[in-house]
């Protein structure tokens, strides 16, 4: 945030600059010289009870999770976090990793069953024990049409969570990209 503030600064002094306006002296400045308010993180951490098994071997029923809530406010949400996300308004979050950020490539390969591959920069997407995450063929159209419409792109501020079920869990191999909004918190065991 921080960093836009003083970009902000940098173009308004600069357009100054351009335009003629004498208000001050122009002088050489670095983009740490210009004061910003410090913005404070709304954090707070929380323990969970994992329900369900769509993220073993990484998590399994049963295991005390500590989260922290808000992280995504302030920090930049990072390729294989384990995150808590907030799906279609249901009261519980599911339990993911982000597998895909903006701007990663993807791709779906559609094989001899109808079945989907997915392919995430030119690599094979797999799970933590090395299988290829394999969706059935509606999902398979789904995703395609997903790779038409975003040009094989992953769009600014969209995410691609996935569990560790090589067929798909209710994860975004069923309901497509979540939000930077719906990270709700990162895992921190």
């Amino acid at each position: 945030m921080a960093w836009v503030i003083r970009a902000v600064l940098f173009h308004a002094l600069l357009l100054i600059s351009m335009v003629g306006i004498d208000v001050f002296v122009w002088k050489e400045i670095s983009f740490h010289d210009i004061p910003v308010a410090e913005v404070s993180c709304p954090l707070s951490s929380e323990s969970r009870v994992v329900r369900g098994f769509s993220m073993e071997p990484l998590f399994f029923a049963g295991d005390a999770l500590t989260i922290s809530f808000g992280w995504y406010v302030c920090h930049v949400p990072v390729r294989n976090d384990a995150v808590l996300v907030s799906f279609a308004g249901n009261r519980v979050p599911l339990l993911k990793r982000i597998r895909g950020i903006p701007g990663d490539t993807f791709q779906i390969l559609t094989l001899p069953t109808g079945e989907g591959e997915f392919f995430l920069n030119d690599e094979i997407l797999k799970n933590i024990r090395g299988e290829a995450y394999r969706i059935p063929p509606v999902r398979a159209s789904l995703w395609r049409l997903y790779e038409a419409e975003f040009h094989g792109v992953i769009p600014t501020d969209k995410f691609f969570v996935l569990g560790e079920i090589p067929t798909g869990s209710l994860d975004s191999s069923r309901f497509g990209f979540v939000s930077r909004d719906d990270l709700l918190g990162r895992v921190e065991q």
